[in-house]
């Protein structure tokens, strides 16, 4: 077998930890190396971004994904409103309906009865906190292996959480468990919709874009009475145009937020459903309807950064349009940035089915 394929195979690990347990969790990581090595996992942590990327959306995209969350338990994690209000909410959602295992790793002693976690079989043995032990690295080693038989059962679908069912056959589906199927159709109708009312609403800005641009040229030629208050006024006009398809923008990216997350989880809960099932007719059905999902080509999306990039130039230019323009080139960034975010996830995804047909 291909390490890529291995790769394509590996359970995700999400280590949730606050910063000053830093040197605990790298510690923890180095004792699951085996099982990297073996292609049996692949972890991620925040220190895993790249720069440039924005940190909540990249955290957020995996912790919907993994299949096994560690929440690494301390203080100061218990005392951090992200990891408490974020990804603890997250991960015990995903627990709850079967989505992911959370395990609870007990670093340092703290009061953490009574958690939404507290019923769930914590590590390492007896939940003794890691700094209690007289040697850390043995530990280390029974959370390592206790972290090793909680992926055995996820891999033998011995699990204690609802099975899966089909992905296919509604009929199928346990009582009470959401329908991945149902909930990716849903999520790709609405992306279908976004790149052409986007581009409609791009049309409608560009002619009334031109006119605002015509006015204010217009008003600068004329030097008769009251031109300083005509000039100021198609200023200002322009600046509300900017505006609003700033706020349209806004608007667009906002729904992709929210579509994205689901598709993701949908999509990637469906392929790992065919794999467990070893159902390739229903692998390949489901890498045909990704290859199929809607894109902006790269040429209109570059458009759009030039665009930023033109108002950027504008706000500098001119006081009046400063806050408009500049709000509506962050915006057309972060749009531009969302929609290639979805397009390298159905690629990956794609790749990963491809993979394992292929095996």
């Amino acid at each position: 077998m291909t390490d890529s394929t291995q790769s394509a195979r590996a359970i995700e690990i999400f280590f949730s930890y606050a910063h000053e347990d830093e040197g605990l969790r790298d510690e923890l990581e180095k004792h699951l190396s085996i099982l990297k090595r073996q292609g049996v996992i692949s972890g991620w942590h925040d220190r895993r971004i790249g720069a440039g990327r924005e940190w909540e959306r990249e955290i957020d995209a995996h912790l919907n994904t993994a299949q096994v969350i560690l929440l690494l338990i301390s203080p100061d994690f218990i005392a951090s409103e992200y990891c408490w209000d974020v990804e603890v909410k997250r991960a015990m959602k995903r627990h709850e309906v079967g989505e992911a295992r959370v395990i609870p790793v007990i670093l340092r002693p703290v009061v953490w009865e009574g958690a939404p976690f507290g019923k769930l079989k914590a590590l390492p043995t007896d939940a003794k906190p890691v700094t209690k032990w007289a040697n850390q690295d043995e530990a280390f080693e029974d959370i390592a292996r206790g972290i090793q038989v909680a992926i055995s059962k996820l891999k033998e679908g011995t699990l204690e959480f609802p099975d899966r069912g089909s992905v296919w056959d509604d009929s199928e589906i346990p009582k009470g468990r959401i329908d991945y199927q149902l909930d990716y159709e849903k999520a790709r109708e609405e992306l279908q919709s976004i790149p052409d009312e986007f581009r409609r609403r791009q049309a409608e800005w560009q002619s009334e874009w031109e006119k605002c641009v015509a006015d204010v040229n217009a008003t600068r030629r004329y030097s008769g009475p009251g031109s300083a208050d005509r000039q100021k006024k198609a200023v200002q006009a322009l600046g509300e145009h900017l505006s609003d398809f700033a706020f349209d923008m806004l608007e667009m990216n906002t729904r992709l937020d929210e579509i994205s997350p689901n598709l993701q989880t949908s999509a990637r809960k469906l392929w790992e459903g065919c794999r467990d099932k070893n159902d390739r007719e229903a692998a390949q059905k489901h890498r045909d309807s990704l290859e199929q999902l809607p894109v902006i080509p790269s040429p209109e999306l570059n458009k759009l950064t030039e665009l930023a990039d033109q108002l950027e130039k504008v706000s500098r230019e001119s006081r009046d349009l400063h806050k408009a323009s500049r709000r509506m080139g962050d915006q057309l960034r972060t749009y531009v940035k969302t929609w290639e975010l979805m397009g390298r996830f159905s690629e990956s995804l794609m790749a990963e089915i491809q993979l394992w047909l292929n095996d």
